[in-house]
């Protein structure tokens, strides 16, 4: 009988989580950083206030916990690949693709995140947890894809720390230019495109 409580309320958990991240998350597409509150959480839900306190501390945890779910997809896609069985060019290209979907998938959270961070000096504080980057595994591993890359001769013989750090630098730019709405492209071609210039730059191929 204890077991069959513990597993409904671990269902009921999951649900107002589920139910609390979706709520969440249009409220900062919609509204932004600072039309989402934890009232307004608790009234999208249809919870009160408290309980809305029962699981985050506050609105920062509420944009922690959102970017971390929308991470989840391409964290688990990173997870599968084989680093050693693959070849090194398709992975970039696979987890290229996939992150800059994401992006734009996710580019009116990641604007939200973009202003809360420049408005909110909390979460600009070393030991806050919005620093510890959902992605840095994601990171890794292209820094881990570019270096042997380069040690099967699959790509030019670069740094893969600073390779990785100017594809970072892409993927921030980007992101910082959604948040001011200065980007419109159409969301079919913005992954692909990216990607591609990433991967073989301006010049035509016989060029090079």
């Amino acid at each position: 009988m204890a077991r069959l409580v513990q597993k409904k309320k671990a269902v009921v958990e999951a649900m107002m989580r589920e139910s609390l991240f979706v709520a969440a998350r249009r409220l900062l597409e919609e509204e932004g950083w600072r039309g989402t509150t934890m009232e307004r959480l608790a009234q999208e839900v249809g919870v009160s206030k408290g309980t809305v306190y029962n699981y985050f501390r506050d609105k920062r945890e509420i944009l922690c916990f959102v970017m971390e779910r929308n991470t989840e997809e391409l964290r688990h896609f990173v997870e599968s690949i084989d680093l050693e069985e693959e070849d090194p060019g398709e992975i970039l290209s696979r987890v290229l693709e996939e992150a800059f979907r994401g992006l734009y998938r996710n580019r009116r959270v990641i604007a939200a995140a973009v202003h809360a961070y420049h408005e909110d000096a909390e979460l600009r504080r070393e030991d806050f947890d919005f620093r510890e980057d959902p992605l840095w595994e994601v990171r890794l591993c292209v820094r881990k894809v570019i270096a042997r890359g380069v040690e099967a001769g699959s790509f030019r013989p670069v740094d893969p720390v600073l390779t990785e750090a100017v594809i970072n630098a892409v993927t921030v730019g980007l992101a910082r230019r959604f948040s001011l709405e200065m980007l419109d492209v159409p969301g079919d071609d913005f992954a692909a495109s990216v990607k591609d210039l990433i991967l073989q730059g301006l010049c035509p191929r016989e060029d090079r």
